[in-house]
């Protein structure tokens, strides 16, 4: 067991790298090293390694023997299983969203839908492209929020940040465009129809993988 005083700067070195992953600072296969990011942080080396084994667990890094950790690097189908196991939980939070969506909400969705659009019609420079991004997590994210499921959202963000490190950062100049907009996506968890919101997020989530795979094999 962890002395009780390393854990609070554990879990503080998890945010951060989790925090370095969502901003293209640490990048698939990359070699991480305990030792500078313990200096960086200004922490001692047993925090680092706690937290290198959380984020091994949840998927996000790769320890090889003898080699060191790793930013974890995916396949295209372990992506793809990644993104249809996404699908099922978005679609449960689009449906709890239905019930629970008040205007105020639904204006800021439909606010980000808006902005999304307008990136996704404009040529992409790479600074637009992690615009894209960060719009495209706040709009998910916000509806893990509105469903009232804490551990939907825990499990939800982790994806997030899984997916952030692949296939998007491959071709920021030609999003993976879905066929169902995330302005579908608002309007269906506006109608209160649980059935209908889960529908639409599940086809919004599948269509992007489709147009990404067929773009990609």
């Amino acid at each position: 067991m962890s002395p009780p005083d390393v854990l609070p700067d554990a879990d503080r070195c998890v945010e951060h790298l989790k925090e370095a992953l969502r901003r293209g600072e640490l990048r698939p296969g990359q070699r991480l090293g305990e030792e500078s990011i313990a200096r960086a942080l200004k922490m001692g080396r047993a925090p680092v390694r706690i937290a290198f084994e959380r984020l091994v667990c949840a998927g996000l890094f790769l320890r090889i023997h003898r080699s060191g950790t790793f930013v974890r690097q995916l396949s295209l189908p372990e992506y793809r299983d990644l993104m249809e196991v996404r699908a099922l939980l978005e679609s449960h939070a689009a449906r709890l969203a239905a019930g629970r969506a008040e205007a105020p909400v639904l204006e800021e969705l439909a606010n980000l839908a808006t902005e999304l659009e307008a990136l996704e019609e404009g040529g992409l420079t790479p600074e637009a492209w992690s615009e894209l991004q960060r719009l495209e997590v706040a709009f998910h994210t916000r509806i893990a929020q509105i469903s009232g499921n804490e551990v939907l959202c825990q499990t939800l963000d982790q994806q997030n940040v899984i997916r952030l490190c692949f296939v998007e950062r491959r071709s920021p100049l030609a999003p993976a465009r879905a066929e169902v907009p995330h302005r579908a996506v608002v309007e269906a968890i506006a109608s209160r129809d649980g059935e209908r919101a889960a529908q639409t997020m599940r086809r919004h989530i599948l269509s992007g993988l489709q147009t990404l795979l067929t773009r990609t094999l």
